[in-house]
Order: C-alpha cells, then sequence, then structure tokens
C-alpha cells in the first residue's frame, strides 16, 4: 500500500521514485552501486560517544574495554570516537 500511494514529500508512490532514479537514458533498470566497505558503512550507523583513554582502558554504560591499540591513545587531551552495537555489548569500535 505504501509503495503505490502518493508520498507528499516525493510528489510521488514511492516505487515510481526508485524507478525513476535507478533508469538510465535507454530505459534500462540499472541497480543501485553496492557498498564498497560495509563494515564501514554499517559502522557509520551506529551510537557512539567521546571518551578519553585512561590507563584502565576504556569505560562505556558500567563496562570497560581494552586493547593494546589503545596504548597510543593513553593520556591523550583528546576524547576518542566510540562506537557501540546497543545490541551487543561485547565490543566497541574506536576512531
Amino acid at each position: 500500500y505504501y509503495h503505490v500511494r502518493k508520498h507528499r514529500e516525493l510528489d510521488a508512490p514511492p516505487i515510481v521514485a526508485w524507478q525513476s532514479a535507478f533508469t538510465d537514458a535507454t530505459g534500462q533498470l540499472q541497480l543501485p552501486p553496492m557498498v564498497a566497505d560495509p563494515e564501514s558503512f554499517r559502522m557509520c550507523f551506529l551510537p557512539c560517544e567521546f571518551r578519553r583513554v585512561n590507563r584502565t582502558g576504556i569505560e562505556l554504560h558500567g563496562s570497560r574495554y581494552w586493547h593494546a591499540d589503545l596504548a597510543p591513545l593513553l593520556n591523550s587531551p583528546e576524547s576518542a570516537m566510540v562506537r557501540y552495537d546497543p545490541r551487543s555489548r561485547g565490543a566497541i569500535w574506536v576512531r
């Protein structure tokens, strides 16, 4: 029902907007390009918080995380961006 009903922002049904966006000059439907790095793409949508790295690692939501790769960030004056998956608290990603 949603895909065939006129959308007020698109001023067309979503299926029509999709088809017109991905139809080339010859009238052939082209698939959208694949994401080059799916893991990085997924990371962009995970929530993030900024945390300082101290000698015990990073504390986030009552858990502490440590890895040897965090050592260069110890006592840095700047906070690190920490991404996490709210469905699984077993790992974090630090940028």
